[in-house]
Order: C-alpha cells, then structure tokens, then sequence
C-alpha cells in the first residue's frame, strides 16, 4: 500500500508525548484514504521515505495542506544538493562496469560479526574457542574452520545482499551437527542491528549499536527457551589520536576533528561525526590486503534529547587494495534522499590513486 501512495491532499508530522517525547508520527491523507504510523510501528521508515518523495514531487504543481513543521522536515529531508555531492566526487571517474564486485568481498566485513556471535554461543559452553587463521570462502559462501576444546569445526555459510544494507546469513553445524544459525544484519541511519536464532536449541540473539545524542551505546542480549543468557548494555569511549583517512575526509567534505573513533568488539573501527544537523557513520574493515570503508550520511530533522528523527542523504562503500581503489554509491538507507536515489545510486566511480 506504501509504495501506491500518490496525490496527497494533506500531510502532518507530528509529536507524541509532547514536543521531546520518545515517538513522533506522519499522518497523510491522499486520494480518498488515509495512512497514519508513528515511529514504533513497523512500516514507519517507508511511510517516511514515500511521503517525502511525493511530497516534493507533487507540491511543485498542487498545494498540499500542511502546517510549518511539516513542511521544514520535508524541505530538510528534501534539501540534498547535488552541486556539494559532485564537488567531493571531482577526483572519481565513473565506470559502466566495476572492477570490485561487491558480492566477492562482502565477507571481509560480514564474517567479523558471525565470529563474534558465534564466539558469544560456544562461550556459554566454557570451552575453550578459537577460529583458523585463514578462512575458505567465495562470491558470499564458505566455510568457517573453528577449534572447540580440542575438536575441529566447519560452518558452511552462504551471505545473501538485499537492498538498502540488509543481509541474511545461513549457517549449518553450530552447536551441532545438522543445526542452522540464521542471522540478519541491516545498517541504518541509527547505526546496525543483528538478530540470530539457531533452530533447534532456541537460541535467541540480538545487537545494537545506536548512536545517541550525547553517547554511543552497544548493546547484546541472548536469550535461550525464554531464559536470559547475556544481557549487556555498554556506553563506548572513544579512542584518541584515531581518524577516518584523508580520502574519507574528502569524499564527505569533513575536518577529521569532528570525528569520534570506537573499536568495536568484533575488530572493526568505528567512527561517528556531526556537522551542524548533519550526521555520518563509518565502518572500516580490513582484510586480505582490501580496506574497506562504509559511510553513510544523514540530515537530522528534529533534535530532541530524547527522540532524533533521521533522513539518509547518501551512503556509499570505498574499496582499496594496493592496485586499485573503487566507489560504490549504495542505494540510501530508509528513510532518504529521492534525489540521490534517482540519479547517484548503483553509480561506480574509480579513483586517482594519488588524490587520497
């Protein structure tokens, strides 16, 4: 139903629980129906995203009622500027064909997470674990090569990319032969969530990593046949003296003093900055001589300490090896740009090797 909406007669952004409260909610009214989600509801995210490309498409040619605030979010949703965009892809050529395919290295940053879950599992076993140093794998499958109390394992897995940053992960054999773990792994605007389950000890698990206004929380819980295995929830500190490098830098025209650096507990580097009502997040992994950095970009549309509304601008994976160095501009996070989305997403670009 999201997707058909068109022809909106009236639009409202509104808050719950007052201005500050935790929830906020869009209401729109278009051809004869009516849709209304607040943020804990599922669907809100696409509700936003269609809402706000209508809206600009549709108010250029029809008034559509809506009251000041709802016309500074949409307008700030709507406010990418592709002048500022192209200016920090100036040293980039675009490609008709990459030289990178995404699917053959996805693993280089995907596998750290299944470690640390699969470290999580065996560790309520109080066994001694540990992973070989080299791994089989090829274009998303593999195997995964673990030592347990002396006995060696394998987990064939296979990773399946969805858009706008989703993947689902299928492992066989853990915890014990014949038994699969199913995970879910999606990057947002916020931050990224895992969930896994295995099917037939009921193990249940979930991660977040949120970026607050004023911290940055990482929380694990694990539960197994409703009972609570593992219930953590922890504030990081950032690390000093550690940035995003020059190419970074320059791809989202930012100073690397408005950049805070976390190191994630399974091995990846994380890094969070603001810049007025503008925010970025970015995971860099390296592995197998490939660096790979994953930065996505947003606009702030409200600015509460209790509730921050959130809009993708644009998102984007840089690859570099000693022989190459490659831009993949990624389909935006949801809710984000129509703009972008239109004209720069699934765009790959080659870099000059010396402009970094």
């Amino acid at each position: 139903m999201i997707s058909t909406i068109d022809k909106l007669h009236m639009v409202r952004f509104y808050h719950l629980f007052g201005k500050d409260g935790p929830l906020c909610g869009i209401l729109a009214y278009y051809r004869d129906k009516t849709v209304n989600l607040c943020s804990a509801d599922a669907g809100f995210k696409e509700l936003f995203d269609r809402i706000a490309q209508v809206y600009e498409r549709e108010s250029q040619y029809s008034d559509i009622i809506a009251d000041d605030e709802t016309r500074q979010v949409l307008q700030a949703a709507n406010a990418f500027s592709e002048e500022s965009f192209e200016k920090c892809l100036s040293s980039y050529t675009e490609h008709k064909a990459p030289m990178v395919v995404s699917k053959a290295f996805s693993h280089i940053y995907i596998l750290p997470i299944i470690k640390y879950v699969l470290k999580t599992l065996y560790r309520t076993d109080a066994g001694d674990f540990s992973f070989a140093d080299k791994q089989r794998h090829w274009f998303g499958k593999g195997v995964i090569d673990a030592l347990n109390k002396g006995q060696d394992l394998h987990f064939p897995y296979q990773i399946i990319t969805h858009p706008a940053e989703l993947y689902e992960v299928t492992l066989r054999d853990v915890l014990s032969v014949g038994n699969t773990l199913e995970l879910k792994i999606l990057y947002d605007v916020d931050g990224v969530t895992v969930s896994y389950h295995d099917h037939e000890q009921s193990y249940k698990g979930y991660i977040d990593l949120r970026v607050l206004k004023y911290n940055t929380v990482l929380k694990h819980v694990l539960t197994r046949k409703d009972a609570v295995i593992l219930n953590e929830e922890t504030g990081l500190s950032p690390e000093e003296g550690v940035y995003p490098k020059d190419r970074i830098l320059k791809l989202t025209a930012t100073e690397k003093n408005i950049w805070k650096a976390y190191k994630l507990p399974w091995g990846e580097t994380f890094f969070s900055a603001e810049n007025a009502l503008t925010g970025y997040l970015l995971f860099d992994t390296e592995d197998e001589g490939m660096e790979i950095n994953h930065c996505t970009c947003f606009q702030y549309l409200t600015d509460t300490d209790k509730a921050r509304v959130t809009f993708g601008k644009y998102s984007l994976r840089l690859y570099e090896r000693e022989d190459i160095t490659e831009l993949h501009l990624l389909d935006p996070v949801l809710p984000g740009s129509g703009r972008y989305r239109e004209k720069y997403s699934g765009r790959i670009y080659g870099g000059d090797k010396n402009a970094g």
